[in-house]
């Protein structure tokens, strides 16, 4: 039986399946200051299935088949997330689509779990139809299991998943479980049931790991030695050299190394044989040992892989202060880009030497090295790359090179690129507190994006120079640039910018007039599904600004339902946010399109119950 009365005054009240979901969840005290007190006060029987009819009655009005099912899913994962199993689950078991309740379900219980509830959550998995989503929740299961000790249990939940797949992960989580309990042997047990060697060489290598760093080095070699593969084998070792290297064994850290080196040079593949030799040499460049990693080096076939491997044994000489051996392995790697047959291919090598040699401070040689790029693309990103190297050395502390880093901007054919670059110069000036630097060097990328004949890639840059200056608070030259985009959207996209900081800021009149300025750029675009999309945008980040009358205002100029009901949406969201309740129920019940509406309703009840829930109390 229900009351008419209490109905009717929760209705009065507004959000009235919020408050029903706020009582069902025992928050009657907290939610009393919007609602009848005859039904949170005093909550008898009559109101709790007054409040259950109101719930279903919520759901039961959204004419739209999909968006019923879809709130459907989101009250059963609401009242999950707020502790209520009992009421989640009845609330799934009600949702007539088998994927749709299988998603709740598979929601359901991994709350269930997260609250140590695991064999709740074995009775919940049993409900889901869905194999896929089944066997995923049976694998948390399992590890769970295995984590609180129930190894047993862990091995017959894994048993029971269908996909091999995942399966395998499955019994993955149960062996590092295991393992971490000290119990090495039982874990190599249950990795042999693992089936994929990938997998199976992935988790010896992480229980190697776990001896290195429990001092038990000759264990950990053990365990390797068990990998079958012997590319994954060389990488385990790898890993093991850096930790062991991390705790300053020297020594032992080269005789693991040269065991990988032993390992690699075995292999048969030569794809294979490239890329374990690379991984010794990465290993050994960066422990230190630089010739011994050049001896490896140079039985890399492979030309770009090769390079790689020269760069970081470069790079190693550099750190030991060798720089005539850094120069020569700079040597060695120009000399496979003459060796390469394609030019791309030479190209691709020279670009990555050049940006090597700028990290290292080399910067006539990069110069030099780019020069001989012949790819003219190729090239221009190249020298953004060695731009950037040079811009970012401050951040390295490695004394910052900002004017190299301008002349390799300079020497960018591509106005757009060149542009781009002196916008990563710029920024980095500006990081180092040389504001009238950057300054100069904004506009220097104003003026050089200007030139580019692309009109969508110039108000690309010229967007994102917008973003720099108001970074780096030059508001008058930010408002300058953004309104000298000639494309409406990126305008306003950057008129938005401005203005977001000035609100910030707390000059709201001005930041409203160029909220209104952004709205008038897009109204302006001739293709209407570009113009109701960024008008939408604009709504939302009037809303986000915090001026939800201008949000509505713009939404409402909008003539198709579907955007419009998006856009007001993202204004009652933008008002969840901010705590405005009331606010966003007012928003909501703008929305033409019923379907839409009554999705959004429940999406803002949802919010004001989260906001209830958590202590919170509703705004009046």
């Amino acid at each position: 039986m229900t009351d008419p009365a209490c109905a009717t005054a929760l209705r009065q009240a507004g959000l009235p399946f919020l408050l029903a979901l706020a009582v069902f969840l025992g928050a009657g005290p907290a939610a009393a200051r919007s609602a009848p007190p005859d039904c949170f006060q005093q909550p008898g029987q009559h109101c709790v299935e007054t409040l259950r009819s109101l719930v279903e009655a919520s759901v039961r009005e959204i004419g739209d088949e999909g968006r019923r099912l879809r709130v459907q899913g989101q009250v059963a994962m609401a009242l999950a997330e707020f502790g209520d199993m009992a009421a989640a689950l009845d609330a799934a078991a009600a949702i007539p689509d088998e994927d749709q309740r299988a998603k709740a379900l598979r929601f359901i219980a991994f709350q269930q779990l997260d609250r140590r509830d695991i064999e709740g959550a074995a009775t919940t998995v049993r409900r889901i139809a869905n194999p896929i989503l089944r066997d995923d929740v049976l694998r948390s299961i399992a590890g769970s299991r295995a984590r609180f000790g129930n190894v047993g249990a862990a091995l017959a939940t894994a048993e029971t998943i269908g996909a091999d797949y995942t399966r395998d992960y499955a019994l993955a989580d149960i062996a590092h479980a295991r393992a971490k309990t000290g119990d090495l042997q039982g874990a190599f047990t249950i990795i042999g049931g693992i089936q994929r060697p990938a997998l199976r060489a992935a988790v010896i290598s992480d229980l190697a790991v776990l001896r290195v760093r429990a001092g038990e080095v000759e264990a950990a070699l053990a365990a390797v030695r068990r990998i079958e593969d012997e590319e994954a084998r060389v990488a385990a070792l790898g890993r093991m050299a850096q930790l062991v290297l991390a705790g300053g064994d020297r020594n032992r850290t080269l005789a693991i190394l040269a065991a990988a080196s032993a390992i690699a040079q075995g292999i048969d593949d030569p794809e294979r044989f490239d890329s374990a030799l690379l991984t010794v040499v990465m290993g050994k460049a960066g422990a230190g040992f630089p010739v011994s990693a050049f001896a490896d080096a140079i039985l890399i076939s492979d030309l770009e892989q090769s390079a790689r491997a020269f760069i970081h044994i470069a790079g190693a000489h550099a750190k030991a202060g060798e720089a005539q051996a850094a120069l020569a392995a700079f040597d060695e790697i120009r000399a496979r880009a003459d060796l390469a047959k394609d030019q791309r291919q030479g190209d691709l090598i020279r670009v990555r030497l050049a940006i090597a040699e700028a990290a290292q401070g080399h910067v006539e040689r990069a110069f030099n090295t780019a020069a001989e790029v012949a790819d003219h693309a190729v090239r221009d990103n190249g020298l953004y790359e060695v731009t950037a190297t040079l811009a970012n050395a401050s951040d390295l502390e490695n004394g910052g090179d900002l004017g190299n880093a301008k002349s390799a901007a300079a020497r960018i054919g591509s106005d757009a690129t060149r542009a781009e670059a002196l916008l990563l110069v710029a920024r980095s000036a500006a990081k180092d507190g040389e504001s009238g630097h950057a300054r100069a060097l904004l506009n220097e990328a104003v003026a050089t994006a200007r030139q580019h004949a692309d009109e969508k890639r110039r108000a690309g840059v010229l967007l994102r120079v917008v973003e720099a200056q108001v970074a780096t608070e030059l508001m008058a030259d930010a408002l300058a640039t953004a309104r000298a985009i000639e494309s409406g959207r990126h305008r306003a996209l950057a008129l938005e910018a401005v203005a977001g900081q000035l609100s910030a800021a707390g000059d709201h009149d001005e930041a409203r007039r160029l909220l209104a300025e952004a709205q008038s750029a897009v109204s302006q675009l001739a293709d209407a599904e570009d113009r109701f999309d960024a008008l939408r945008g604009v709504a939302s980040m009037q809303a986000r600004a915090g001026y939800a009358d201008m949000a509505v205002a713009t939404a409402e100029t909008l003539p198709d339902d579907d955007h419009q009901a998006f856009a007001l949406g993202a204004v009652a969201m933008a008002q969840l946010r901010g705590k405005d309740f009331v606010g966003a129920r007012a928003t909501v019940l703008r929305i033409r399109d019923e379907a839409a509406r009554r999705e959004m309703q429940i999406r803002v009840a949802l919010g004001l119950m989260e906001h209830i829930l958590g202590g919170g109390a509703p705004e009046q």
